[in-house]
């Protein structure tokens, strides 16, 4: 060793080290408690996901014995709209000529509601002369 040079680590770089360490041995702390954190919120998860497996299996065993069901109720509602659409053919020329019965009649009304008007405002103007002949 050469102009006093000495091997080996100073005090001041003893202290970086230790307080290296210390913040190492921190930071791995810290991790390690949320490495903890993580694993509880995937057995949660876990867990969860079997709760929905079960009712995705509870749903697709429902919806296998439903099947049948719903097919026939389709073909039920079928054969009864066949029926259906023919009386209400039928049900649909009654309205329909019932309907125009009303248009007649209403129209009828109102024609006469007009001709009623019409009248009464001649009566009014009738009024309204003899008024004036009175008044003067």
């Amino acid at each position: 060793m050469a102009n006093g040079e000495t091997k080996g680590l100073s005090r001041d770089d003893l202290l970086l080290f230790m307080e290296w360490y210390k913040t190492t041995a921190a930071t791995n702390t810290t991790l390690l408690e949320q490495q903890k954190v993580v694993l509880e919120k995937q057995s949660e998860l876990l867990s969860k996901v079997v709760i929905v497996s079960t009712s995705l299996d509870k749903i697709s065993e429902s919806i296998a014995k439903n099947s049948k069901a719903i097919t026939n109720f389709q073909n039920e509602c079928g054969q009864n709209y066949i029926q259906g659409k023919s009386q209400s053919s039928i049900e649909h020329g009654k309205i329909t000529n019932k309907i125009y019965i009303t248009y007649g009649v209403l129209g009828g009304i109102c024609l006469s509601l007009i001709g009623l008007f019409i009248h009464l405002n001649d009566k009014l103007d009738l009024i309204e002369e003899i008024a004036k002949v009175v008044l003067t």
